[in-house]
C-alpha cells in the first residue's frame, strides 16, 4: 500500500513539474502546423517520431531557415493557449493575426517584433499586456476586443504611430493617463468596459475623430473632451451621465453625438442648440 502511494504520488509530482513544458511545446506544434510547410515537415518519418519536447526544440531552427524573413503570420483559431517565444525570431513581421484563441498572456519577446503595424488580439482571454509592447514602435493597429483587460500598462502610451485602438468588451475600470502620448491615435474604441471616469490627458489627443464610450458607467466626462477638435463621433449611450460639461459645444467637426439611455438632467444650452437636442 505504502510503496502504491508513493509511486502515485511520484507521477503526480512529475506531471505538475513538467506541466507549463508540456504546454509550450503543444502550442510549439500548434504554431508549427499553421505556418506553410509545418505540417509536411513534422509529418516526415524521423520527426514525426520523436518525443513532443524534442519537436519543440526543433521549432527555432525551423522557424530560422523558413520563416525568420516573413511578414505577415495569420494564427487565427490556432487553438493557442500560450504564444512560444520564438515569435520573436520573426523579426520582420508587420502583420500578427492572433484572433479567436485562448491566449492568457503575451510573452515578453512579443516586443522584439520591431517592425509590426498590425496586431490583432481579439476573442481572446488577455487579463494584461506585458510592459514590453512598448517597444512596438511601428504599431499601427491594435485589435483587443473582447478579452478580459482590466486594466492598460502605462507603456501604452509609447505606441507614437497607433491610429486605431481597440479595447470594447473588456473589463476595463480605468485609463492610464498616458493615453493622452498618443499623438496619431484616429479611433478610440471602449465599448462594453467599466469606466466610472477617464483622465483629463484623453484631452491630448488631437487627431481623435472617433470615440466610442458607450455601455460604461461614467457619471461625468472632463473639461478637456471639448480638446478634440477632430472628433467626428462621440458614443455616450447607456452610461450614468446627469450632465455634460459645456465644453462639449466647441467640438465644430462633430457630426454624431449619442446620447440615449443615460439619466441627463442637464444640457447646456449651448450643447443643445450645437446638437438641435
Amino acid at each position: 500500500m505504502g510503496k502504491f502511494h508513493r509511486s502515485t504520488h511520484q507521477k503526480k509530482y512529475f506531471t505538475l513539474a513538467n506541466y507549463f513544458s508540456y504546454l509550450l511545446n503543444i502550442n510549439r506544434l500548434l504554431v508549427w502546423k499553421k505556418l506553410p510547410g509545418g505540417e509536411e515537415y513534422l509529418s516526415r518519418e524521423e520527426i514525426k517520431h520523436l518525443p513532443l519536447e524534442k519537436k519543440g526544440e526543433l521549432l527555432r531552427d525551423w522557424i530560422e531557415e523558413n520563416w525568420k524573413d516573413s511578414t505577415v503570420l495569420g494564427l487565427s483559431k490556432a487553438g493557442l493557449t500560450y504564444l512560444p517565444p520564438e515569435i520573436c525570431q520573426l523579426s520582420k513581421l508587420q502583420e500578427l493575426d492572433l484572433r479567436e484563441n485562448q491566449l492568457t498572456r503575451l510573452p515578453a519577446e512579443i516586443g522584439q517584433l520591431s517592425e509590426l503595424q498590425w496586431l490583432y488580439l481579439n476573442q481572446n482571454q488577455l487579463t494584461a499586456l506585458p510592459a514590453e509592447i512598448e517597444q512596438l514602435s511601428e504599431l499601427q493597429e491594435l485589435d483587443l476586443r473582447e478579452n478580459q483587460l482590466t486594466r492598460l500598462p502605462a507603456e501604452i502610451g509609447q505606441l507614437s504611430e497607433l491610429q486605431w485602438l481597440y479595447l470594447n468588451q473588456n473589463h476595463l475600470t480605468a485609463l492610464p493617463v498616458e493615453i493622452g502620448q498618443l499623438p496619431k491615435l484616429q479611433e478610440l474604441d471602449l465599448r462594453e468596459n467599466q469606466l466610472t471616469s477617464l483622465p483629463a490627458e484623453i484631452g491630448q489627443l488631437p487627431e481623435l475623430q472617433w470615440l466610442y464610450l458607450n455601455q460604461n458607467q461614467l457619471t461625468a466626462l472632463p473639461v478637456e473632451i471639448g480638446q478634440l477638435f477632430q472628433l467626428e463621433w462621440l458614443d455616450l449611450s447607456q452610461n450614468q451621465l446627469t450632465r455634460l460639461p459645456v465644453e462639449i459645444g466647441q467640438l465644430s467637426q462633430l457630426l454624431i453625438l449619442e446620447l440615449a439611455e443615460n439619466p441627463l438632467k442637464d444640457i447646456a444650452e449651448k450643447i443643445r442648440q450645437r446638437f438641435q437636442l
